[in-house]
């Protein structure tokens, strides 16, 4: 086909608009055999062309948009055909064009490819700004754009517009708006044009949704500028062009209401930005002045709309209020225009409550009110005291946020008392449980009361209230206003001039009421207990003893009645508690506890009886102020009259007590409830977490018999419950076994989170032995599949054993052994066993130790083949381990025979075990090699004991493949093996061969460091010299990796610390420095898994005298240190970094004490090191993490290092410069010698300049005030060693701050630091 073919085919004008793009795709990939030279530029002048058709079958065509698209991207096109193309032919008509065509039809598809054509081309600045574009034709643009949103949301939910479309569309509207003369004009006009389409994509959308992000940030950077701004908001209310006239201009239907809310949150941001800008382009005035315009034009607007339905009227004038009124921008108070809209709302929010209409939302108007401005309510509080009359639900949660709203704004504008006499003479009117009874609307007043009245108000108040005719009527109401105003006053400041009036309503009403108490209604008897309870506060020596006939009265009648009301009982029982607690501190008592302690069983008695029908209170919102719930005395016995408890209760009752409580957690099923959340729960917790529980001596007591006494509990009482605790001891346990209920974990575990609460301390040896028993037992009582409720018990059973228990606990080792039975398969319990096993073993008695220990051994020989090989694997480890702190125990012989005999029966079963075909569990097989360690280690075996181990070592190689052996428990204990069987060099490297290989195969792998001790003490020199040899050559090797230096950098580190070769080989040393050195400088590797190994060999070294260390090897460690606080890069957790600078300043330590001779003339690397140190001290920025001419650790991170890691770079600056203290103790004054005064001298010459990078650091960093102490404290003893010259040196290398901190550092140190010293 000719070129001029192919262009006349793909740009004839009749021909099939589908194979044309088929054949200009093919083009443009090359699939048409001609030359055809700058094709990309003509296919794009093609489509051009096609997309501006009016026609479907091109401009919504997805083939045409996506061949565009492919072109545009490719880098075939030149930056000047690109501008000269779209300069040429516009793409915001083809857009608006195909925007049409997807009105009628949308495809999705298109028009995501549109948006994408868009951004590509209009992302180019050049292109962008060459563009003919007018702001009628963007504004179109962008309408029809939401308009396609709106209508397809559903749709495009996974779609939303990413950031680069939302910055190109913000580009070219700005780019179109302020090429007009007037961009304020053309802001107000685009947004006049595309108000509509805005709120209709509003409509469908949330603040914060992807569209309503899109919407603000267009709006706010585009349209809603200062300017626009003033215009919409401030300019005369005849003009079009205010916001209310814009949005009058819109029709609306109900769901369009749903968009105003939104568009007023975006208008309030807009204001927010440019108040908060850095242009700060409006100040808090003028946004405030906005704030209120755009609020008033809102309302104004929604007030105008009467054709639409008052419910959603309403809604939408709530959404805008309470966004008004959280907004942080409007500041005094209302102008005329807004408040006359304010009170628009409030007649509105009045109507439609008369009229019983959208009840909720009028609730919440008035609510939002009074919190944009109260002065418009406040004045109308006939009308609202008339509306609070209309609530006949007390729960209602929309007008008791209204209430409490209006007593604090009534705090605020200092018409509280007001408040409280029309809130008595309304009250009265109502129903006895009426929202202004409600609980919580009475603490939320109170709480206000307490820091807004006076006492002159109070005073008057009370005064009004007691000479109030209706105080002495009938109705239960009568004393909620009073009850409110006593219980806002506090002890500690309440008037002293309120006594009277206190008195007055004891003995004239409260006194009064006793004698025909049991006529009045329930209510009324709750309420005058309460409002007895808030004067009993306040009573006087006199006042109590006045009191008490009134009380012992109200006692008589409440034993007289058991038929009165739970509210009636409780408060009355509130009251007497609360007597009492003000007689005990008054000292009234006297000698009469009858009275006290017929009160105290009553109220345990009652609260117990109480809870048998278990029903916890409703949310706080939803009661009554009398009303309680069965708990609630339980709650008040248990956290506040503890005490009371204590003093007049018996231990058998409050042991039945606390019993009765715990039983409603313990056995939980039965009451199939969750108490997940409950109050009684949480305040259960708190008791058991109170140290007041544990200071009074019955409550603690009685709480443990209670824990006791719940597992000893029987389904057929085989065991009574009252008796267990003090006649249950372990010879009884099999009985009580058989008798005992399964309980479900959760019973246990209530169990168990209450023991772990009690001080080990506070539980007696006979408590602590009889817990132990009973969670043994009951261990045994659990599933094998519980394992959570399993661990959990032996780690209360390790608890418990940490002191000694009962010496019946260790009489039978028994006990032991079926401790040690679950779990056999399980790792998980191996770590708990073990600390079990020890604390036994521990807190055996002396006397009678061996035979213990003897005789356990001996039923484990009894019993090897019944026993799981877990649990004598175990115990035997544990035994064997405590061996040698044991040796001047009896029965030694008998004992290390017995351990031998089973050794060697635990090498026959793992040889056994080998012979076996299949596969073998590592956890046993593991343990068992744990017990050929443990025996090894005593240093007894027989040579016919050892050749079995040999054999059996030589039997685990040759099956190493096929036993697949490869977890790490497994692999340390034998690796662990071999090291304490080797017995020669060979034996030895391969231990390190093993390591080496495991390493990489398991990672991190620990082991004992006097196992590879006893190892090398059994080495000759030529053994010893051939092993270290090998291992360094392997260090200089380039075949080991990262893991393998670690491991072999850990076993020198072993040689340097237990071998004697160094001391004959100083050679030698300095071959083991160059190669701990080496590592540092092999681009390979990590460093940072190596660099805590290297310096444990070196503080190994420097800590040794100098006949180890040559002055070479001092010159190659001070080279590794230098090098290691320069190294570029090092992954560490800030805690392996304080371990590496700590490591530092020990190795420097040790070089200053023990090779001091060797630092003359390298003073210069010393303050490096020191100055790196220094500046690793200070907390640095992040911003700030190094500085010009200052060599920092850079491997640091920017985190606060320990304060014992700065105490111990202090005390080796001071040791440095008093080196006398090296030798002198506490004699720091003493003389130096000759050679000492010239180190110092010399070291000063240096260190003078540390002193000005002290203070530099200063003026850089924000130091940490102890970390600046110290430091400031360690440099004195610098500044101390300076010569004049060197001082006045100092001063001049310092800046203008650091010379002031300098002057302060010096007036400081004349000042105090000599005052120190004397």
């Amino acid at each position: 086909m000719s070129l001029q073919t192919l262009t006349k085919r793909i740009r004839d004008k009749n021909g099939s608009r589908e194979d044309q793009i088929d054949l200009a795709n093919k083009l443009f990939r090359g699939e048409v055999d001609v030359y055809f030279p700058n094709k990309e530029e003509f296919i794009i002048n093609f489509l051009l062309d096609r997309l501006k058709e009016n026609s479907n079958l091109t401009c919504v065509n997805i083939g045409y948009w996506q061949l565009f698209l492919n072109i545009w991207k490719s880098d075939k096109l030149s930056g000047s055909f690109r501008v000269s193309a779209i300069r040429r032919q516009s793409l915001y008509p083809i857009i608006l064009n195909a925007f049409e065509y997807l009105i009628k039809e949308f495809k999705k598809d298109v028009f995501l490819k549109i948006s994408d054509v868009f951004v590509c081309v209009y992302s180019n600045l050049n292109i962008l700004y060459i563009s003919r574009s007018f702001p009628d034709q963007i504004s179109l643009l962008f309408s029809r754009y939401c308009y396609l949103i709106a209508s397809k949301i559903d749709d495009l939910l996974d779609s939303h517009p990413n950031e680069v479309f939302k910055e190109t569309l913000i580009c070219v509207i700005q780019s179109a708006v302020h090429s007009q003369a007037s961009s304020t004009k053309a802001q107000t006009q685009f947004l006049h044009q595309t108000l509509g389409s805005i709120l209709a994509l509003l409509c469908k959308t949330q603040k914060g949704d992807p569209y309503f992000s899109f919407l603000n940030a267009v709006l706010m950077k585009c349209v809603l500028t200062q300017h626009t701004l003033d215009v919409l908001l401030l300019t005369k209310k005849d003009s079009s062009m205010t916001l209310c006239s814009l949005l009058n201009a819109i029709s609306f239907e109900p769901i369009n209401l749903k968009a105003i809310p939104l568009f007023f949150i975006i208008c309030a941001d807009s204001i927010n930005f440019h108040l908060s800008s850095v242009e700060k382009s409006i100040s808090q005035q003028k946004a405030s002045e906005l704030m209120y315009k755009l609020f008033s034009e809102h309302i104004a607007f929604l007030l105008s709309l009467k054709n639409l339905p008052e419910e959603a009227t309403l809604d939408c004038m709530l959404s805008i209020c309470q966004v008004f009124e959280n907004d942080n921008l409007h500041r005094g108070h209302s102008d005329e225009y807004t408040f006359a809209m304010l009170e628009q709302l409030l007649e509105l929010s009045v109507k439609t409550l008369r009229q019983n209409t959208c009840w909720s939302t009028s609730w919440e108007m008035l609510s939002s009110l009074l919190a944009i401005d109260f002065d418009v309510l406040l004045p109308h509080s006939k009308i609202l005291w008339e509306c609070i009359k209309s609530v006949s639900h007390q729960d209602d949660i929309h007008a008791l946020k209204f209430l409490k709203r209006w007593v604090r704004a009534s705090a605020k504008a200092r018409i509280l008392d007001s408040f409280c006499i029309d809130w008595h003479l309304n009250v009265q009117t109502m129903s006895e449980r009426s929202i202004l009874t409600n609980r919580d609307f009475i603490t939320s007043f109170s709480a206000v009361a307490e820091v807004s009245l006076s006492q002159i108000s109070i005073k008057k108040l009370v005064t009004w209230l007691m000479s109030s005719e209706s105080i002495m009527s009938e109705n239960s109401n009568r004393f909620v206003v009073y009850y409110s105003l006593c219980k806002s006053l506090k002890r500690e400041s309440y008037p002293a001039h309120l006594v009277p009036n206190f008195e007055l309503f004891t003995r004239s009403i409260f006194n009064a009421s006793l004698k025909n108490f049991n006529i009045l209604d329930e209510r009324s008897q709750a309420l005058l207990c309460m409002c007895q309870i808030s004067h009993v506060q306040f009573f006087s020596s006199d006042m109590s003893i006045s009191a008490s006939v009134g009380m012992k009265t109200l006692f008589e009648d409440l034993m007289a009645e058991k038929s009165r009301g739970l509210s009636s009982t409780v408060w009355s029982l509130q009251l007497l508690l609360c007597y009492l607690e003000q007689c005990l501190r008054l000292n009234t008592l006297h000698e009469d506890t009858t009275f006290p302690m017929r009160v105290v069983n009553y109220a345990l008695e009652y609260s117990s009886k109480a809870l048998d029908k278990f029903a916890e209170n409703s949310h706080l919102i939803l009661l009554d102020m009398v009303d309680v719930g069965k708990p609630d005395l339980v709650l008040t016995l248990l956290c506040r009259w503890l005490h009371m408890v204590h003093l007049y209760s018996s231990r058998t009752s409050i042991t039945s007590w606390i019993y009765s409580i715990a039983s409603k957690f313990y056995f939980i099923d039965s009451l199939n409830l969750e108490t997940k959340d409950s109050v009684l729960e949480s305040n259960w917790e708190r008791f058991i977490s109170s140290t007041e529980t544990y200071e009074l001596d019955s409550i603690r007591d009685s709480l443990i018999d209670c824990l006791i006494r719940l597992l000893c509990y029987s389904s057929n009482n085989a065991i009574d419950p009252v008796s267990a605790p003090g006649n249950l001891d372990f010879d009884n346990s099999a009985e009580l076994c058989s008798s005992l209920t399964r309980f479900t974990p959760k019973n246990i575990d209530f169990v168990l989170k209450s023991l772990i609460h009690i001080p080990i301390h506070s539980i007696t040896k006979n408590q602590r032995t009889r817990l132990l028993n009973l969670l043994i037992i009951h261990e045994k009582l659990l599933s094998d599949k519980d394992n959570s409720a399993h661990i959990s018990l032996r780690k209360i059973i390790y608890t418990l054993m940490k002191t000694p228990c009962s010496s019946g606990f260790y009489r039978d080792p028994k006990i032991i052994i079926d401790l040690m039975q679950f779990g056999k398969t399980d790792l998980s319990f191996h770590k708990v066993h073990v600390l079990i096993m020890r604390s036994w073993i521990q807190h055996l008695d002396e006397g009678n130790k061996s035979e213990v220990i003897l005789k356990l051994l001996q039923l484990i020989l009894a019993d090897f083949r019944e026993l799981p090989l877990e649990t004598i694997t175990l115990i035997f480890n544990a035994l064997v381990d405590s061996l040698p702190t044991s040796k001047h125990i009896k029965n030694s012989n008998d004992i290390l025979s017995s351990v031998f005999t089973i050794n060697d029966m635990l090498i026959d079963e793992m040889t056994a075990y080998l012979s076996k075909k299949e596969s073998l569990c590592s956890g046993t097989f593991s343990c068992l090699l744990a017990c050929c360690n443990s025996v090894l280690r005593t240093q007894n075996l027989t040579s016919e004991s050892l050749n079995k181990l040999h054999i059996l070592k030589v039997g685990i190689e040759e099956k190493a493949i096929s036993l697949k052996l490869n977890e790490l428990p497994f692999l340390e204990n034998w690796i662990l093996f071999q090291c304490l069987l080797s017995f020669g060099g060979d034996d030895f490297l391969k231990v390190v061969a093993y390591m080496v290989y495991y390493r990489r195969t398991v990672g991190e792998m620990s082991f004992r460091v006097s196992d590879f001790e006893l190892a090398l003490s059994r080495l000759s020199t030529n053994d010893a010299d051939y092993a270290i040899l090998n291992i360094l050559n392997l260090l200089t090797s380039n075949e080991c990796d990262e893991f393998d230096y670690s491991v072999l950098m850990k076993v020198v580190g072993v040689f340097a610390n237990y071998s004697d070769c160094f001391q004959r080989n100083r050679h030698l040393v300095h071959m083991v420095l160059l190669c701990c050195t080496h590592v540092f400088y092999n681009q390979t590797l990590k460093p940072a898994t190596l660099i805590d190994s290297a310096l444990d060999v070196f503080l190994c070294f420097v800590q040794k005298t100098s006949k180890f260390i040559s002055l070479d090897s001092f010159n190659t460690i001070l080279t590794a240190l230098s090098t290691i606080l320069n190294l570029k890069e090092l992954e560490c957790e800030p805690k392996d970094h304080a371990n590496l600078i700590l490591k530092i300043i020990q190795i420097l330590n040790g070089l200053l004490f023990n090779h001091r001779s060797y630092m003359s003339g390298r003073f210069h690397v010393f303050y490096s090191i020191l100055k790196s140190l220094l500046y690793s001290m200070v907390q640095h920025d992040s911003e700030m993490k190094k500085i010009k001419g200052i060599a920092l650790m850079n491997f640091y991170k920017p985190k606060k290092v320990p304060i014992h890691v700065v105490q111990s770079f202090c005390r080796l600056l001071t040791t440095w410069m008093n080196p006398n203290l090296m030798h002198d103790s506490n004699k720091k004054n003493s003389s130096l010698t000759d050679a000492e005064r010239l180190f110092v001298k010399a070291t000063t010459k240096h260190f003078v300049f540390l002193l000005t990078d002290f203070m530099s650091a200063q003026t850089v960093y924000q130091i940490d005030i102890q970390v600046k102490e110290l430091l400031t404290n360690c440099f004195y003893n610098v500044y101390e060693n300076l010569s004049n010259h060197e001082k006045q040196m100092a001063l001049v290398a310092m800046n203008a701050p650091s010379k002031s901190l300098y002057q302060k550092f010096v007036n400081d140190y004349l000042i105090f630091a000599k005052w120190n010293e004397a």
